[in-house]
């Protein structure tokens, strides 16, 4: 069988039924993407400013915070607020 290079090759081999199916399937994912990178936006903005707040304190403070209170690595705060800083004004 050969590659499927366009979205209207898949369409030519289902069912109008699947087709109505799989056109409103994609609907469902592009929606939940662009969810999803609101959220990853709006946690890292909430960082940022828990960032903020304690970036008077001494070094580490703000990772065991983020750690202990919000049970997410370091490395994954950083990014989304990496993620913020980058894109906030685009989501």
């Amino acid at each position: 069988m050969g590659e499927l290079s366009r979205t209207n090759d898949v369409y030519e081999l289902v069912t109008k039924d699947e087709r109505g199916k799989l056109v409103n399937i994609a609907g469902q994912v592009v929606r939940a993407k662009d969810d999803v990178s609101k959220s990853i936006i709006k946690l890292g903005e909430s960082l940022a400013a828990a960032q903020d707040v304690l970036s008077n304190y001494r070094d580490g403070v703000f990772v065991a915070w983020i750690e202990n209170e919000c049970k997410v690595s370091a490395r994954t705060a950083y990014n989304y607020i990496l993620a913020f800083r980058v894109f906030g004004g685009f989501a």
